[in-house]
């Protein structure tokens, strides 16, 4: 086969498929933008006429994985925690939305929708060695009083991991 023969094949097959993506994207992605069904907008989609990616919210999904699992609360005083109360095993200070366990990365996402509706906790701290014979939670709760009115264990909650 000729050489010139050949590169010239290539010259235009490149040039006819850059046609042809010039021709049908821009409609694909027109399509995509009049469905407002979705809840996006043109503004979500293109800036500054490209295409941007968006990180994908997924609260609107059932949860990964569901477990039951004890579930207790616990407060920031030194009787119910270690000699650093205020700081987590990750290194944060605790708020309300944490939680303990020691069967989830930290950073895992929760819900315990029996006791807490569509709460969602994240899991930033750890418990003690010794529970670690059951799938245990224990959810931070800021004062001592709530943590009481919680109650002191309750077994078998259905957790939604997300």
């Amino acid at each position: 086969m000729n050489k010139s023969l050949l590169i010239r094949s290539i010259v235009i097959g490149f040039i006819g498929g850059i046609a042809l993506y010039g021709i049908f994207a821009p409609q694909i992605i027109n399509a995509d933008l009049n469905n407002t069904s979705n809840g996006l907008s043109q503004a979500t989609l293109v800036q500054n006429g490209r295409l941007t990616f968006c990180r994908l919210d997924r609260s609107s999904f059932g949860p990964a994985k569901t477990k039951k699992m004890v579930v207790t609360a616990y407060t920031n005083i030194e009787a119910l925690t270690d000699s650093s109360p205020n700081t987590t095993a990750s290194n944060k200070q605790v708020e309300y939305g944490m939680v303990a366990t020691n069967l989830f990365p930290f950073g895992t996402r929760v819900m315990i929708p029996e006791r807490f509706g569509k709460q969602v906790f994240t899991v930033e701290d750890r418990m003690n060695k010794k529970y670690n014979d059951k799938p245990h939670l224990d959810v931070f709760l800021p004062s001592y009083e709530e943590a009481v009115d919680f109650g002191a264990v309750i077994t078998d909650v259905k957790i939604e991991i997300l």
